[in-house]
């Protein structure tokens, strides 16, 4: 599912061509290669890693992107009728935080180690310091982008320590 098309560039000694392929993933196109339907060359192993920036599941990133937004907006505006500066900063200095890091644990283990988290990160929130802030929260941005990146790691340490276990959680 990373394409409808892969564009291949299948060489040999008397000719180069490029040929485009329908396929549903580089396990299909390995395959094909081991019954000789495909020829690969030394120029185009390059072309069988996968893209990095390609996600696994892209609808974890979403959906975690609106629980991120949801509570970027949504505790200010909650929090807005009372007059207390005990909550704003119970939510900047732990709800955020906490927000952050479950749902970058939960989008590293299913995407692995990348930084579209983080960055969507930076900026949900950087239009609620223009909204609900004032100017001196600003340094938050950064801290809530590390602590997702380390949610993120986590995440993917999580991933790759499960990825040798089978369903019954044994060893394969």
């Amino acid at each position: 599912p990373y394409s409808s098309y892969l564009f291949i560039l299948l060489s040999n000694m008397y000719c180069s061509a490029t040929y485009e392929l329908p396929c549903c993933n580089m396990q299909q196109l390995k395959g094909w290669c081991r019954y000789g339907i495909l020829k690969v060359t030394p120029t185009t192993a390059s072309i069988w890693k996968e893209n990095p920036l390609l996600m696994k599941n892209p609808k974890k990133l979403v959906d975690c992107s609106i629980v991120t937004l949801t509570a970027f907006l949504g505790a200010p505006i909650l929090f807005f009728g009372f007059d207390s500066v005990t909550l704003m900063s119970l939510t900047l200095f732990v709800l955020f935080p906490l927000v952050c890091l479950i749902c970058g644990i939960l989008c590293g283990r299913e995407n692995g180690l990348h930084l579209h988290y983080p960055i969507l990160v930076a900026l949900l929130f950087l239009p609620t310091i223009f909204l609900f802030y004032d100017s001196s929260v600003w340094p938050f941005w950064v801290t809530y982008i590390m602590i997702a990146f380390i949610g993120v790691a986590i995440g993917y340490f999580i991933q790759r320590g499960n990825s040798n276990t089978n369903s019954k959680g044994r060893l394969r």
